[in-house]
């Protein structure tokens, strides 16, 4: 999987990237682990990382990564956005 880095840094910019990264059994296996976490605790903390304030999602993740395969799938996830 090639990514095309977006000058602004984040997600890459090209849209067929993101509809690849959001295809990949990595992100798959992320969002099926999310699935697990109470909703109203997984909003609450989306909507304070929108505001500037990510502990309580990093939090949740930090919970989710527990689990040995969402581990390797972040691990791949990570690996995939940082191979520009």
């Amino acid at each position: 999987m090639r990514i095309t880095p977006n000058p602004a840094g984040g997600l890459p910019g090209d849209p067929e990237t993101i509809r690849e990264l959001l295809r990949s059994p990595e992100t798959k296996r992320i969002l099926s682990s999310l699935q697990s976490c109470d909703p109203v605790r997984l909003r609450a903390a989306a909507d304070q990382a929108l505001h500037g304030k990510d502990a309580p999602l990093q939090e949740i993740l930090h919970e989710l990564s527990r689990d040995p395969e969402t581990f390797r799938a972040m691990e791949g996830l990570d690996r995939a956005l940082k191979d520009r």
